[in-house]
Parts: C-alpha cells; sequence; structure tokens
C-alpha cells in the first residue's frame, strides 16, 4: 500500500509497506528492524487509514505512531512519545535526527556527534483504486 524511500540508503533500504500496520524497531519482532542504538526496541509504528475520519484531510493516508525516547519527526516537527500524527504522500519520516537536502540533492544532517549515520524516509502511498 506504500513505500518507505530511505534518504540514507547506503545505511539503510527502502521498505514496502504490505501489512496494514507496520512497526520499526531494534526488536526481533518489529516488522522493519533498524539495528542503531540510538533507535529504541519498538520505536514507531506506522497504520494505513482505510477510510479517513469526517473532516479530516483526503490526503492523509496514514497514521505514525511516536513509540520511541529520542523521537520520530515528520516533515522536521517531533511528535512526542506516545503521540500520533497523519501523514500523506511525499511526507519526511525521520528518526532522531531530521536531515535536510543539499544543493546536490543528496541529504545530511547537522549534528556533528552523528557522521554520516541518520534514519529518514519519504513515505510514498499507492493509490488503492476501489471498484
Amino acid at each position: 500500500w506504500g513505500r518507505m524511500q530511505s534518504l540514507n540508503p547506503r545505511m539503510h533500504q527502502d521498505v514496502e509497506l504490505e501489512r496494514p500496520t507496520m512497526t520499526f524497531g531494534r526488536r526481533a519482532v518489529c516488522h522493519v528492524k533498524i539495528q542503531d542504538v540510538r533507535i529504541s526496541n519498538l520505536h514507531m509504528r506506522i497504520n494505513r487509514i482505510d477510510e479517513p475520519p469526517p473532516g479530516a484531510d483526503s490526503e492523509e493516508v496514514a497514521i505514525v505512531e511516536d513509540l520511541s525516547t529520542n523521537g520520530v519527526f515528520i516533515n522536521g516537527e517531533r511528535i512526542g512519545k506516545g503521540n500520533t500524527r497523519n501523514i500523506k504522500d511525499r511526507d519526511m519520516v525521520s528518526f532522531v535526527v531530521t536531515p535536510s537536502q543539499d544543493s546536490n540533492g543528496s541529504y545530511t544532517h547537522h549534528d556533528p556527534h552523528i557522521k554520516d549515520v541518520f534514519v529518514a524516509y519519504i513515505f510514498h502511498f499507492y493509490r488503492i483504486v476501489r471498484e
């Protein structure tokens, strides 16, 4: 139903969102395992929205839940542990730090303590055609 396009492909692969709910973290039971000490055992959950609630933006097609200590960010804004945020196609989802795009189109971050290791994705929604 969607794809998480890695903004750091040397370190992390793209993720196909095949289940209605998927988890990210260090734990073996997570659908997407990220071996990085800054990532919580259960860092984030993403859920597909099948029917947007009344009054919701029809472009918002998934809900991200922050389950982490070090943070989940949507387009650079921290969600906060235990909180959720609706997301839409082309939103950036990042863990711990939010990278920025440099002049050559690649992504980097500005925290000198982290080096090249960051976890960030662009969310892509595959349109579902209902008959």
